[in-house]
């Protein structure tokens, strides 16, 4: 691809690449340069530390993993 985070260019190639307009996507990291890049091209995109915090925060999007 020859692009990669936190470059929103790699966001916009990846959206193209699965076919999905952004706001129809999720992005989790633990950096916060990533997560603001994410948003910046229409992802909802959220930052988290834990495991904890992350299933969080898919529980709030109701969307179940492995520590809901």
């Amino acid at each position: 691809m020859g692009l990669a985070k936190p470059d929103p260019a790699a966001y916009l190639e990846a959206l193209e690449r699965i076919g999905m307009p952004a706001n129809r996507c999720v992005f989790a990291d633990d950096r916060t340069e990533n997560v603001v890049a994410a948003r910046s091209v229409g992802i909802l995109a959220f930052a988290y530390t834990t495991p904890a915090a992350f299933a969080d925060a898919m529980s709030r999007l109701s969307i179940k993993t492995e520590h809901t």
